[in-house]
């Protein structure tokens, strides 16, 4: 089986986010469990096939604001079960962690 090899999406944060109304007035950040599951739908999209079953870890540098723009890089790795990911607004580190593939997947 060939690793997958290394990509990078883009992610943007929506300026009009419903979750900015409550996640703080006055005072926007993205919520960690929303980007989350932006980080693991785009992974899934990148590779097609493939589902996220399980955070291994995960760690959040710094928050997000509506408007943010930044870069998830993907690296499989040479494991076919985990995937580590780095998301960066440019040359800030924002999280990083290691994800894990479900059994299924290619």
């Amino acid at each position: 089986m060939n690793p997958d090899p290394p990509a990078v999406r883009e992610l943007g944060v929506p300026d009009e986010h419903p979750c900015f109304a409550d996640h703080f007035p006055g005072q926007p950040i993205l919520p960690g469990a929303l980007l989350l599951q932006w980080i693991c739908q785009g992974l899934e999209a990148q590779f097609t096939g493939r589902r996220v079953v399980a955070v291994k870890s995960m760690k959040f540098h710094q928050t997000l604001a509506p408007g943010d723009r930044c870069q998830l890089h993907i690296d499989p790795g040479s494991s076919s079960r985990l995937v580590k990911v780095r998301l960066q607004r440019l040359q800030t580190l924002v999280c990083q962690g290691v994800l894990e593939w479900d059994d299924d997947s290619p």
